[in-house]
């Protein structure tokens, strides 16, 4: 997996496992450093809006205040990956941990529900697709298509599907 993310000449890699195998947390490191050093010009992470049974109903704000609530995986794996050992080992200040995290998605990454993908054509960036198992193969296609030059898309999901 890690081979396939890292080799610039493959364009797409789909990432299958049972939940809790880490495919986020290795996408996204590896987009992380695609893009800190300089192969891609952006990261965008994108997740289907699906809840676990319960719907939010509407909520106010920006789209980003909307689509947050289903980026906490990415924001927890972000801290995750951001947090050094030392802070793991001895505790970390939970306001500089949310200060790196909030210069990332400032910066270098841009999180989106895939529900915005129409029409849009994404050249130089990662883009990395997470519970693709949620998603039609309908939808994978029509997210495919919307690659641009010079980048490349990492779709991943659990095994466990319904569809």
């Amino acid at each position: 997996m890690l081979e396939c993310l890292l080799d610039e000449e493959t364009t797409c890699v789909t990432i299958s496992g049972s939940a809790g195998t880490r495919k986020t947390l290795f996408a996204l490191a590896a987009g992380l450093n695609r893009v800190e050093n300089s192969v891609y010009h952006h990261f965008l992470a994108c997740r289907p809006t699906i809840s676990m049974g319960e719907n939010l109903g509407f909520l106010p704000g920006s789209e980003r205040d909307k689509i947050d609530p289903y980026m906490r995986p990415f924001y927890d794996n972000l801290r995750y990956l951001i947090t050094t050992d030392e802070e793991k080992k001895n505790g970390y200040d939970q306001e500089s941990v949310n200060s790196r995290i909030h210069f990332l998605v400032n910066k270098m990454i841009t999180m989106q529900a895939v529900a915005f993908m129409r029409g849009r054509s994404i050249s130089n960036n990662w883009i990395f697709i997470d519970e693709a198992q949620n998603l039609t193969p309908s939808q994978i296609r029509s997210i495919i298509t919307r690659v641009g030059e010079g980048s490349k898309i990492i779709i991943a999901g659990d095994r466990s599907s319904n569809r």
